[in-house]
C-alpha cells in the first residue's frame, strides 16, 4: 500500500484494538541517494514509509503491513513491557502473548513475566519479525539493508551497508508471538 494511504479493517474492528507492523516495500525514486529508512510506522490504519538523505530530502514509498485486530471486549490481558505492547491470551493448553514495539538495534525484546525465547530443553517458544524503523545518519549512501532480524535470544539486529564496506544501524520495529504450556 502507498505510504499515507489507510488500509481497511473488517466491520466491527478498529485500530484502537489492533497491533500492527509495517515494512518498506519500495520507494519513489527522487534521484536522491538514500542514507536509510527515516520512518516505518503506522498511525491508526495509515502506514508511513519514508527515506532520507543527508541533505534534508525525505521521500515516500510503498509499505507492506501486517495487523492483528480484535473486537472488544476481548478476554485478554493487555500489558506494556519494556518497549512493547502485548496481548496475552489464555488457551486450553497454555498462554500466548502477541506483541509489538520499536527498539534500538542491539537491544533485547522484553517479554511479559513467564514468557521466554526458549523452553528448558532449548526449543523455541517464540517467533518474531523485524523491520527497519529508522537510521543513524553516518553520511554514507545506503546500498541496502544487510540484515534486519531478531535472533533466538530476542536481540534485534539492523545493519545498513554501502558499497564500500561501511555499516550503520538504527531502530527496529518488531512483532512477535510467544507461548507457554501449562
Amino acid at each position: 500500500i502507498a505510504s499515507g494511504s489507510p488500509f481497511g479493517l473488517p466491520p466491527g474492528f478498529t485500530s484502537a484494538n489492533m497491533m500492527a507492523i509495517v515494512s518498506p516495500a519500495s520507494f519513489n525514486d527522487t534521484g536522491h541517494p538514500a542514507h536509510g529508512i527515516s520512518a516505518a510506522s503506522i498511525t491508526g490504519t495509515t502506514p508511513t514509509i519514508q527515506y532520507a538523505d543527508g541533505s534534508g530530502n525525505v521521500w515516500t514509498g510503498n509499505a507492506l503491513w501486517f495487523a492483528i485486530a480484535w473486537s472488544a471486549p476481548l478476554n485478554a490481558n493487555l500489558q506494556t513491557v519494556g518497549t512493547g505492547k502485548f496481548m496475552i491470551l489464555n488457551t486450553p493448553s497454555g498462554q500466548v502473548a502477541i506483541g509489538m514495539g520499536t527498539i534500538a538495534s542491539g537491544q533485547f525484546i522484553t517479554f511479559p513475566n513467564g514468557f521466554t525465547w526458549q523452553d528448558s530443553a532449548g526449543g523455541s517458544t517464540a517467533v518474531a519479525f523485524a523491520s527497519p524503523a529508522s537510521f543513524v545518519d553516518t553520511g554514507n549512501e545506503m546500498h541496502g539493508v544487510q540484515i534486519c532480524s531478531v535472533n533466538a535470544q530476542g536481540q534485534t539486529i539492523l545493519v545498513y551497508t554501502d558499497g564500500e564496506g561501511n555499516q550503520w544501524s538504527g531502530n527496529v520495529n518488531w512483532f512477535c508471538m510467544t507461548w507457554m504450556s501449562e
